[in-house]
Protein backbone atom coordinates (compact mmCIF):
# COMPACT_ATOMS: atom_id res chain seq x y z
CA UNK A 1 0.00 0.00 0.00
CA UNK A 2 2.97 2.22 0.67
CA UNK A 3 4.26 1.31 -2.49
CA UNK A 4 1.43 2.58 -4.47
CA UNK A 5 0.97 5.45 -2.86
CA UNK A 6 4.60 6.53 -3.67
CA UNK A 7 4.05 6.16 -7.08
CA UNK A 8 0.69 8.39 -7.49
CA UNK A 9 2.27 11.34 -5.77
CA UNK A 10 5.36 10.82 -7.98
CA UNK A 11 2.97 10.94 -11.20
CA UNK A 12 0.80 14.06 -9.61
CA UNK A 13 4.54 15.71 -9.09
CA UNK A 14 5.00 15.19 -12.84
CA UNK A 15 1.93 16.59 -13.95
CA UNK A 16 1.90 19.59 -11.88
CA UNK A 17 5.24 20.58 -13.74
CA UNK A 18 4.45 19.77 -17.64
CA UNK A 19 1.07 22.19 -16.39
CA UNK A 20 2.99 25.09 -15.24
CA UNK A 21 5.27 24.77 -18.07
CA UNK A 22 2.77 25.14 -20.22
CA UNK A 23 1.17 27.96 -18.65
CA UNK A 24 5.01 29.58 -19.03
CA UNK A 25 4.96 29.23 -23.16
CA UNK A 26 1.45 30.35 -23.23
CA UNK A 27 2.45 33.60 -21.81
CA UNK A 28 5.10 34.48 -23.78
CA UNK A 29 3.31 33.62 -26.84
CA UNK A 30 -0.03 36.14 -25.48
CA UNK A 31 3.07 39.20 -24.54
CA UNK A 32 4.63 38.86 -27.98
CA UNK A 33 2.06 38.08 -30.41
CA UNK A 34 2.39 40.94 -32.41
CA UNK A 35 6.15 39.68 -33.49
CA UNK A 36 7.44 37.13 -35.85
CA UNK A 37 3.54 36.43 -36.73
CA UNK A 38 2.35 37.08 -40.11
CA UNK A 39 -1.29 36.41 -39.25
CA UNK A 40 -1.15 39.29 -36.50
CA UNK A 41 -2.21 42.71 -37.98
CA UNK A 42 -0.18 45.45 -37.81
CA UNK A 43 -0.82 49.22 -36.01
CA UNK A 44 -1.97 51.35 -38.91
CA UNK A 45 -0.97 54.03 -36.56
CA UNK A 46 2.24 54.96 -34.59
CA UNK A 47 2.50 55.58 -31.19
CA UNK A 48 0.98 59.31 -29.93
CA UNK A 49 4.71 60.16 -28.87
CA UNK A 50 6.28 60.10 -32.26
CA UNK A 51 4.91 61.85 -35.85
CA UNK A 52 6.15 61.66 -39.26
CA UNK A 53 8.00 64.27 -40.60
CA UNK A 54 6.84 66.69 -43.39
CA UNK A 55 7.82 65.75 -46.98
CA UNK A 56 9.50 68.79 -48.45
CA UNK A 57 7.37 70.10 -52.03
CA UNK A 58 9.12 71.55 -55.07
CA UNK A 59 6.88 74.59 -56.55
CA UNK A 60 6.38 73.61 -60.28
CA UNK A 61 8.03 76.98 -61.13
CA UNK A 62 10.64 76.72 -59.29
CA UNK A 63 11.86 73.58 -61.27
CA UNK A 64 12.04 74.92 -64.29
CA UNK A 65 15.14 76.78 -63.18
CA UNK A 66 16.43 73.76 -61.10
CA UNK A 67 20.16 72.42 -63.83
CA UNK A 68 20.00 69.50 -65.69
CA UNK A 69 22.84 67.74 -64.62
CA UNK A 70 22.32 65.43 -67.57
CA UNK A 71 21.43 67.94 -70.29
CA UNK A 72 25.26 69.55 -69.83
CA UNK A 73 27.97 68.73 -72.38
CA UNK A 74 31.25 68.25 -70.05
CA UNK A 75 34.67 68.02 -71.69
CA UNK A 76 37.03 65.06 -70.55
CA UNK A 77 40.09 64.22 -71.42
CA UNK A 78 38.61 61.03 -72.69
CA UNK A 79 36.83 62.72 -75.87
CA UNK A 80 38.57 61.22 -79.08
CA UNK A 81 39.24 64.08 -81.62
CA UNK A 82 37.89 63.56 -85.23
CA UNK A 83 40.51 60.80 -87.20
CA UNK A 84 41.48 63.33 -89.86
CA UNK A 85 42.58 66.41 -87.17
CA UNK A 86 44.31 64.03 -84.99
CA UNK A 87 47.20 64.03 -86.72
CA UNK A 88 47.26 67.54 -87.37
CA UNK A 89 47.06 68.40 -83.77
CA UNK A 90 49.79 65.32 -82.34
CA UNK A 91 51.83 66.98 -85.51
CA UNK A 92 51.62 70.61 -84.34
CA UNK A 93 52.32 69.65 -80.23
CA UNK A 94 54.46 67.57 -80.77
CA UNK A 95 56.58 70.09 -83.05
CA UNK A 96 55.74 72.96 -80.02
CA UNK A 97 57.31 70.06 -76.94
CA UNK A 98 60.17 69.42 -79.34
CA UNK A 99 61.49 72.94 -79.52
CA UNK A 100 60.66 73.22 -75.90
CA UNK A 101 62.56 70.22 -74.57
CA UNK A 102 65.13 70.69 -77.16
CA UNK A 103 65.20 67.06 -78.55
CA UNK A 104 64.21 65.64 -82.08
CA UNK A 105 60.62 65.49 -82.96
CA UNK A 106 60.98 61.72 -83.35
CA UNK A 107 61.73 61.21 -79.95
CA UNK A 108 58.27 62.42 -78.41
CA UNK A 109 55.85 59.73 -78.40
CA UNK A 110 52.19 60.47 -78.81
CA UNK A 111 49.80 58.01 -76.61
CA UNK A 112 46.99 56.17 -77.33
CA UNK A 113 43.26 56.13 -76.45
CA UNK A 114 43.98 52.66 -74.32
CA UNK A 115 46.60 54.77 -72.22
CA UNK A 116 44.85 58.21 -72.13
CA UNK A 117 42.25 57.05 -70.22
CA UNK A 118 44.21 56.13 -67.17
CA UNK A 119 44.98 60.08 -67.00
CA UNK A 120 42.88 62.38 -65.27
CA UNK A 121 42.16 65.79 -66.48
CA UNK A 122 44.50 68.30 -66.70
CA UNK A 123 43.93 71.13 -64.74
CA UNK A 124 46.60 73.88 -65.87
CA UNK A 125 45.49 74.64 -68.95
CA UNK A 126 45.23 77.92 -70.68
CA UNK A 127 42.06 79.95 -70.64
CA UNK A 128 39.50 79.50 -73.01
CA UNK A 129 37.62 81.98 -75.03
CA UNK A 130 34.67 83.08 -73.53
CA UNK A 131 32.56 80.89 -75.72
CA UNK A 132 31.04 77.51 -76.05
CA UNK A 133 33.72 75.14 -77.43
CA UNK A 134 34.59 71.53 -77.93
CA UNK A 135 37.07 70.28 -76.10
CA UNK A 136 39.86 67.40 -76.46
CA UNK A 137 43.21 66.71 -74.98
CA UNK A 138 45.91 64.92 -76.86
CA UNK A 139 49.06 63.29 -74.50
CA UNK A 140 52.37 63.24 -75.76
CA UNK A 141 55.12 61.19 -73.71
CA UNK A 142 59.35 62.02 -73.15
CA UNK A 143 60.85 59.23 -71.52
CA UNK A 144 58.99 59.25 -67.98
CA UNK A 145 57.48 62.82 -68.56
CA UNK A 146 53.71 63.33 -69.94
CA UNK A 147 52.87 66.54 -71.36
CA UNK A 148 49.11 67.35 -71.86
CA UNK A 149 47.90 69.77 -75.16
CA UNK A 150 44.50 71.14 -74.78
CA UNK A 151 42.36 71.40 -78.64
CA UNK A 152 39.97 72.91 -79.77
CA UNK A 153 38.53 74.71 -82.94
CA UNK A 154 37.52 78.79 -82.46
CA UNK A 155 34.36 79.40 -83.16
CA UNK A 156 35.58 80.84 -86.30
CA UNK A 157 35.06 77.91 -89.26
CA UNK A 158 38.05 79.41 -91.16
CA UNK A 159 40.33 80.05 -88.20
CA UNK A 160 43.00 77.26 -87.75
CA UNK A 161 42.72 74.78 -84.52
CA UNK A 162 44.26 75.69 -81.54
CA UNK A 163 46.49 73.38 -80.15
CA UNK A 164 48.06 74.71 -76.44
CA UNK A 165 50.08 73.36 -73.95
CA UNK A 166 49.27 72.65 -70.37
CA UNK A 167 51.33 72.82 -67.49
CA UNK A 168 50.19 70.16 -66.18
CA UNK A 169 53.22 67.03 -66.34
CA UNK A 170 52.35 63.76 -65.41
CA UNK A 171 54.76 61.14 -64.54
CA UNK A 172 54.44 57.97 -66.11
CA UNK A 173 55.03 54.88 -63.49
CA UNK A 174 54.63 52.35 -65.35
CA UNK A 175 50.58 52.34 -65.16
CA UNK A 176 50.94 53.37 -68.57
CA UNK A 177 52.51 49.94 -70.03
CA UNK A 178 50.86 48.03 -72.89
CA UNK A 179 52.36 44.63 -74.04
CA UNK A 180 53.54 45.02 -77.46
CA UNK A 181 51.61 43.11 -79.64
CA UNK A 182 52.54 39.95 -81.71
CA UNK A 183 51.37 42.15 -85.03
CA UNK A 184 54.44 44.74 -84.45
CA UNK A 185 57.62 41.96 -84.29
CA UNK A 186 55.94 40.60 -87.52
CA UNK A 187 55.94 43.20 -89.00
CA UNK A 188 59.36 44.83 -88.34
CA UNK A 189 60.84 41.48 -89.80
CA UNK A 190 58.88 42.24 -92.78
CA UNK A 191 61.39 45.95 -92.39
CA UNK A 192 63.99 44.58 -91.77
CA UNK A 193 63.65 41.55 -95.13
CA UNK A 194 63.00 44.96 -97.11
CA UNK A 195 66.25 46.51 -96.02
CA UNK A 196 68.33 43.66 -97.18
CA UNK A 197 66.41 43.62 -100.53
CA UNK A 198 67.66 47.42 -100.67
CA UNK A 199 71.16 45.39 -99.95
CA UNK A 200 71.38 48.28 -96.87
CA UNK A 201 73.82 45.55 -93.87
CA UNK A 202 70.97 45.21 -91.20
CA UNK A 203 73.46 43.59 -88.68
CA UNK A 204 74.70 47.10 -88.08
CA UNK A 205 71.42 49.10 -87.82
CA UNK A 206 68.73 49.04 -84.76
CA UNK A 207 64.92 49.90 -84.58
CA UNK A 208 65.09 53.35 -83.50
CA UNK A 209 61.22 54.05 -83.14
CA UNK A 210 58.36 52.03 -82.78
CA UNK A 211 55.12 54.16 -82.63
CA UNK A 212 51.59 53.15 -83.34
CA UNK A 213 49.64 55.43 -85.87
CA UNK A 214 46.63 56.62 -87.82
CA UNK A 215 47.02 57.12 -91.14
CA UNK A 216 44.69 59.13 -93.14
CA UNK A 217 45.80 58.26 -97.14
CA UNK A 218 46.06 55.30 -99.26
CA UNK A 219 49.74 56.03 -99.24
CA UNK A 220 50.11 55.57 -95.51
CA UNK A 221 51.33 59.31 -94.76
CA UNK A 222 54.80 58.74 -96.99
CA UNK A 223 55.45 61.79 -98.92
CA UNK A 224 54.03 62.29 -102.20
CA UNK A 225 57.24 62.16 -104.87
CA UNK A 226 57.35 64.47 -108.01
CA UNK A 227 55.58 62.81 -110.91
CA UNK A 228 53.06 60.96 -108.01
CA UNK A 229 49.33 61.76 -108.30
CA UNK A 230 47.84 62.52 -104.79
CA UNK A 231 46.14 59.84 -103.04
CA UNK A 232 42.71 58.76 -101.90
CA UNK A 233 41.94 59.65 -98.63
CA UNK A 234 41.90 56.90 -95.86
CA UNK A 235 41.92 55.86 -92.52
CA UNK A 236 44.23 53.10 -91.55
CA UNK A 237 45.99 52.12 -88.20
CA UNK A 238 49.14 50.94 -88.50
CA UNK A 239 53.33 52.16 -87.42
CA UNK A 240 55.68 54.55 -87.68
CA UNK A 241 59.48 52.63 -87.86
CA UNK A 242 62.32 54.14 -88.27
CA UNK A 243 65.64 51.53 -88.80
CA UNK A 244 68.87 53.87 -88.14
CA UNK A 245 72.30 52.27 -90.09
CA UNK A 246 76.00 53.88 -89.47
CA UNK A 247 73.89 57.13 -89.26
CA UNK A 248 71.58 56.65 -91.86
CA UNK A 249 67.21 56.70 -90.87
CA UNK A 250 65.42 54.31 -93.29
CA UNK A 251 61.80 55.22 -92.90
CA UNK A 252 58.82 53.16 -93.17
CA UNK A 253 54.80 53.44 -92.56
CA UNK A 254 52.68 50.25 -92.30
CA UNK A 255 49.26 49.23 -91.54
CA UNK A 256 48.60 47.10 -88.90
CA UNK A 257 48.26 43.66 -90.50
CA UNK A 258 52.06 43.86 -92.39
CA UNK A 259 49.61 44.06 -95.78
CA UNK A 260 51.47 47.25 -96.58
CA UNK A 261 55.25 47.82 -95.51
CA UNK A 262 55.57 51.23 -97.41
CA UNK A 263 59.13 53.02 -97.41
CA UNK A 264 59.33 56.41 -97.39
CA UNK A 265 61.64 57.22 -99.48
CA UNK A 266 62.77 60.60 -98.51
CA UNK A 267 61.92 63.77 -100.53
CA UNK A 268 64.65 65.06 -103.23
CA UNK A 269 66.80 68.19 -101.94
CA UNK A 270 66.42 71.55 -103.95
CA UNK A 271 69.76 73.09 -105.40
CA UNK A 272 68.14 76.41 -105.57
CA UNK A 273 65.64 78.37 -103.88
CA UNK A 274 63.22 78.38 -107.04
CA UNK A 275 63.23 75.12 -106.86
CA UNK A 276 62.24 74.66 -102.72
CA UNK A 277 59.77 77.94 -103.37
CA UNK A 278 57.88 76.27 -106.48
CA UNK A 279 57.07 72.64 -104.27
CA UNK A 280 56.19 74.84 -101.25
CA UNK A 281 53.71 77.13 -103.81
CA UNK A 282 52.30 73.86 -104.67
CA UNK A 283 51.68 72.37 -101.03
CA UNK A 284 48.36 73.36 -100.13
CA UNK A 285 49.17 73.31 -96.74
CA UNK A 286 52.02 76.05 -96.87
CA UNK A 287 50.17 78.55 -98.91
CA UNK A 288 54.06 79.39 -99.64
CA UNK A 289 54.16 83.04 -101.31
CA UNK A 290 56.95 85.69 -102.27
CA UNK A 291 57.11 88.78 -100.45
CA UNK A 292 57.06 91.13 -102.99
CA UNK A 293 59.82 94.13 -102.64
CA UNK A 294 61.47 93.04 -99.74
CA UNK A 295 64.14 90.71 -98.81
CA UNK A 296 65.93 88.01 -96.14
CA UNK A 297 68.39 89.18 -94.25
CA UNK A 298 70.25 87.30 -91.58
CA UNK A 299 73.05 88.60 -89.44
CA UNK A 300 76.21 86.52 -89.98
CA UNK A 301 75.58 86.05 -93.35
CA UNK A 302 76.55 88.69 -95.93
CA UNK A 303 74.27 87.75 -98.95
CA UNK A 304 70.55 88.25 -99.45
CA UNK A 305 67.79 85.84 -99.61
CA UNK A 306 64.13 85.77 -100.76
CA UNK A 307 61.46 86.32 -98.41
CA UNK A 308 58.66 83.92 -98.08
CA UNK A 309 55.62 83.62 -96.24
CA UNK A 310 53.68 80.52 -94.98
CA UNK A 311 50.11 79.69 -94.46
CA UNK A 312 47.37 82.14 -94.34
CA UNK A 313 49.22 83.36 -91.12
CA UNK A 314 52.32 84.63 -92.88
CA UNK A 315 55.13 82.89 -90.91
CA UNK A 316 57.96 84.26 -92.71
CA UNK A 317 60.95 82.09 -93.82
CA UNK A 318 64.36 83.17 -95.87
CA UNK A 319 65.51 81.31 -98.39
CA UNK A 320 69.27 81.37 -99.31
CA UNK A 321 71.31 79.35 -102.06
CA UNK A 322 74.87 77.96 -101.94
CA UNK A 323 76.96 76.43 -104.23
CA UNK A 324 76.87 72.93 -102.17
CA UNK A 325 75.11 71.47 -99.51
CA UNK A 326 78.77 71.87 -97.52
CA UNK A 327 78.11 75.56 -97.94
CA UNK A 328 74.47 75.68 -96.67
CA UNK A 329 75.38 73.57 -93.56
CA UNK A 330 78.49 76.11 -93.34
CA UNK A 331 76.51 78.79 -93.24
CA UNK A 332 73.84 77.74 -91.09
CA UNK A 333 76.73 77.57 -88.06
CA UNK A 334 77.58 81.44 -88.31
CA UNK A 335 74.28 82.98 -87.70
CA UNK A 336 74.05 85.36 -85.18
CA UNK A 337 70.60 86.92 -85.61
CA UNK A 338 68.26 86.60 -82.36
CA UNK A 339 65.46 87.07 -84.32
CA UNK A 340 65.92 83.46 -86.24
CA UNK A 341 64.19 80.82 -84.79
CA UNK A 342 65.14 78.14 -86.20
CA UNK A 343 67.57 77.20 -89.29
CA UNK A 344 66.64 73.96 -92.25
CA UNK A 345 69.56 72.54 -95.13
CA UNK A 346 67.48 71.12 -97.75
CA UNK A 347 70.81 70.32 -100.52
CA UNK A 348 72.30 73.55 -101.52
CA UNK A 349 69.10 75.27 -99.75
CA UNK A 350 69.10 77.46 -96.35
CA UNK A 351 66.09 77.90 -94.61
CA UNK A 352 65.51 80.21 -91.52
CA UNK A 353 62.55 80.39 -89.59
CA UNK A 354 62.20 83.80 -88.21
CA UNK A 355 58.46 82.99 -86.17
CA UNK A 356 58.42 80.57 -83.52
CA UNK A 357 55.67 78.87 -84.97
CA UNK A 358 55.51 74.99 -84.60
CA UNK A 359 52.96 74.54 -87.81
CA UNK A 360 55.58 75.83 -89.83
CA UNK A 361 58.55 74.01 -88.04
CA UNK A 362 56.69 70.99 -88.69
CA UNK A 363 55.93 71.85 -91.99
CA UNK A 364 59.29 72.31 -93.11
CA UNK A 365 60.59 69.26 -91.94
CA UNK A 366 58.74 67.59 -94.56
CA UNK A 367 61.15 69.63 -97.41
CA UNK A 368 64.52 69.35 -95.26
CA UNK A 369 66.28 69.10 -92.46
CA UNK A 370 66.83 71.18 -88.97
CA UNK A 371 70.36 72.37 -88.17
CA UNK A 372 72.02 73.47 -85.27
CA UNK A 373 72.10 77.29 -84.77
CA UNK A 374 75.33 78.69 -82.92
CA UNK A 375 75.19 79.60 -79.34
CA UNK A 376 77.79 82.06 -79.74
CA UNK A 377 78.24 84.62 -82.62
CA UNK A 378 81.36 82.82 -84.56
CA UNK A 379 83.83 84.87 -85.95
CA UNK A 380 84.69 82.59 -89.18
CA UNK A 381 84.19 83.65 -92.90
CA UNK A 382 81.08 83.91 -94.38
CA UNK A 383 80.00 81.94 -96.99
CA UNK A 384 78.09 83.96 -99.60
CA UNK A 385 74.76 82.53 -101.13
CA UNK A 386 74.11 82.25 -104.22
CA UNK A 387 73.46 85.74 -106.73
CA UNK A 388 70.70 84.64 -107.69
CA UNK A 389 68.67 84.10 -104.19
CA UNK A 390 65.54 83.50 -105.87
Amino acid sequence: MQRLNTRWWVLLVIALVLGLALVACGGDDGDNKNEGDGDQPVPDQLPTDQTVPEQPTLDPAEATDMPSVASESMATPFAPLPELAYNDAVDTARADLAVRLDVRPVEIEALSAESEVLLGQPALCPALPDVELDLYYVYLQYKRFIYPYQVYLPADPSAAMVVEACEDVFIDEEVLYIPTPDSRVAISDLVVADLIERGVDTTQGAFQLVREMTWTDANLGCPILPGQDAPQTVIQAGFLMLYEVNGITYEYHTDDTGDQVVYCEPPPGYATPADLIAALQEDEAAAARIVEDEVARVEGLTGEGTLVALTDFDYLIGVFGFGSTEQARAAATLITDTSVWRAFVSDQVLIVLYDASPPAYSLLLKYSDEVDLPAQPSGDPTPDPAADGA
